[in-house]
């Protein structure tokens, strides 16, 4: 049996609902509800790999999907996960601080180019 018509067939009936609402409903209804594991993202493996500022950072993004670094009234302080900025030339200057002496050579540039893809 095609599979699009098996999932049709055992789908409940969820009135303008999305593909989440189906699968909530299904799942609820369903004898296999006390076998499902849920599973949660604990260690960002690949950030995790580089440094470890990098490490901090991830854990703090965790927290925040979580909920555990919202204040009193629900917000989230970004001054400790963030480095705030009031301006576009204080933006770039913090992202790309030696701007104005990039060389003008297309050689240079595709060296550059290269290093940033290879985290050389």
């Amino acid at each position: 049996m095609n599979h699009s018509v098996l999932r049709k067939l055992l789908s409940p009936v969820v009135t303008r609902g999305t593909r989440a609402d189906e699968i909530n409903a299904s799942l609820k209804r369903s004898n296999l509800l006390p076998y499902v594991n849920k599973l949660e993202l604990k260690n960002n493996m690949r950030v995790s790999l580089y440094s470890r500022e990098n490490n901090i950072y991830s854990k703090m993004l965790l927290k925040v999907g979580n909920g555990e670094l919202t204040e009193s009234d629900g917000m989230i302080n970004l001054e400790n996960l963030c480095v705030l900025i009031d301006n576009i030339q204080e933006l770039v200057n913090n992202v790309y601080p030696d701007i104005d002496n990039i060389s003008c050579k297309t050689s240079l540039k595709k060296e550059q180019f290269c290093h940033q893809l290879t985290n050389k």
